[in-house]
């Protein structure tokens, strides 16, 4: 444990019953999060089957469409290691790896605009206007989640990003999210992360102290024994917690 992570954890633990520091800074995970992951994957499905597999019948069609959603794993599946069972599920020659993770890369985040939620850019307008810093915390190849961020229009509220692949480790572990609390310069208790996986967000972030808000828009039962601070169903009822009105927390436990 790093003297940035004693000192901290320390701090707090001494702090029962005290007044807590304000909530200042809010820190999100992008896919499932603030872009809908499904809205991308649907149109790049389609160019998928298209350009790889042009003489494709329309049941094939359909079939090719469905092996990838499922190798895909939701966008937990390693690339291009995905493309091997794929390819040999459908029986067929598998182009060479650079040409497939190009093609991922040029189209996947193409539609990043349209896979915004409804309410993702005016809940982070809310809290920028409430003085809140921005931040996210993502996994996955650096350029993809780069162009996802600019497609979407949503650079220009986070002061940080941090995306694993610039680092030696990745969500679950605490490291990308004391990265991220050395970012800006906070403890864990005024920070609060926002993420859809339990593991790799609510469980990633309680290690290291920071309260978690669990993004459940499909309303999932939660199968873990990781449990969230809170719960949300769509993203700007976060603006309705009382720790995020921007007022001093009593700490009571």
């Amino acid at each position: 444990m790093s003297l940035y992570q004693r000192r901290h954890i320390t701090f707090y633990h001494k702090n029962k019953g005290k007044l807590m520091p304000k909530i200042k800074t809010v820190i999100f995970d992008l896919d499932d999060t603030l872009l809908n992951r499904r809205i991308m994957f649907q149109p790049f499905s389609k160019k998928f089957v298209q350009y790889f597999f042009p003489s494709a019948t329309d049941k094939e069609y359909k079939q090719i469409r469905k092996v990838l959603e499922k190798y895909d794993h939701g966008g937990f599946s390693a690339r291009p290691q995905m493309f091997e069972p794929l390819y040999r599920e459908l029986k067929t020659e598998k182009p060479p790896d650079k040409k497939l993770l190009q093609f991922w890369g040029e189209n996947f985040p193409l539609n990043a605009m349209k896979a915004r939620f409804p309410s993702t850019e005016r809940t982070l307008l809310a809290l920028k206007k409430r003085g809140f810093h921005l931040g996210i915390i993502t996994n996955g190849d650096t350029a993809l989640q780069n162009k996802k961020i600019d497609n979407s229009n949503l650079r220009h509220f986070f002061e940080h990003i941090l995306i694993s692949g610039d680092f030696p480790w990745q969500k679950p572990d605490v490291k990308i999210f004391y990265a991220a609390l050395q970012k800006f310069d906070l403890s864990p208790k005024q920070v609060i992360y926002i993420g859809d996986n339990l593991i790799n967000d609510i469980h990633g972030a309680h290690s290291c102290g920071i309260q978690t808000v669990w993004a459940n828009y499909r309303k999932q039962k939660n199968p873990t024994c990781f449990r969230p601070d809170y719960e949300i169903h769509v993203l700007e009822e976060i603006l309705k917690l009382d720790l995020l009105q921007n007022r001093t927390m009593v700490a009571t436990s």
